[in-house]
């Protein structure tokens, strides 16, 4: 019994030695973004950011890692609609809103919208003046981008070639 408990044990230790400074990367990411008309940015569920007045550009510091999800709520009131979204580390662009990188879904409940079904299919580029405001701020481009419907919800997840 004794050597049994020695056994696991010492595998346990081996584990945390193995593991130990494997956590995943976090990178400082500042992030610029504004919508026609308004939006809400959700990361890995938690409300971070949010902004009503299209013509100004929101900027918010964020701690991001592989695999973290940023969901977005995006409303328009009327004629153009678009998102736009550049996140910055060490000042260059490093996340951008594209319609290769990002995907809307249709929430299961919309007072739960930053929880994502698992089908979720391409955004479309749209062509909204918000674009700019957000490029102009950042200092980078980046294109604007609008899902199915309105309100219309946005998906992007963290992936190791983000992290690179």
């Amino acid at each position: 019994m004794k050597k049994v408990f020695l056994v696991v044990f010492l595998l346990g230790l081996l584990q945390l030695a193995i593991f130990a400074g494997n956590e995943p990367k976090e990178i400082a990411c500042k992030v610029f973004a504004a919508c026609d008309n308004s939006y809400e940015l959700a990361l890995n569920g938690k409300v971070v950011m949010s902004g009503k007045d299209w013509t100004k550009a929101d900027s918010k510091l964020l701690k991001l890692r592989l695999g973290d999800i940023l969901t977005v709520k995006c409303c328009d009131s009327g004629a153009a609609a678009g998102f736009a979204l550049i996140g910055k580390v060490k000042n260059k662009p490093w996340i951008v809103t594209d319609k290769g990188s990002w995907r809307t879904y249709t929430p299961a409940d919309i007072n739960k919208w930053w929880e994502v079904p698992g089908e979720t299919t391409p955004c479309q580029e749209a062509s909204a003046p918000v674009g700019e405001v957000v490029s102009k701020k950042a200092g980078s481009n980046c294109a604007v981008i609008w899902g199915a419907g309105n309100p219309s919800y946005l998906l992007r997840t963290i992936s190791e070639e983000d992290i690179k």
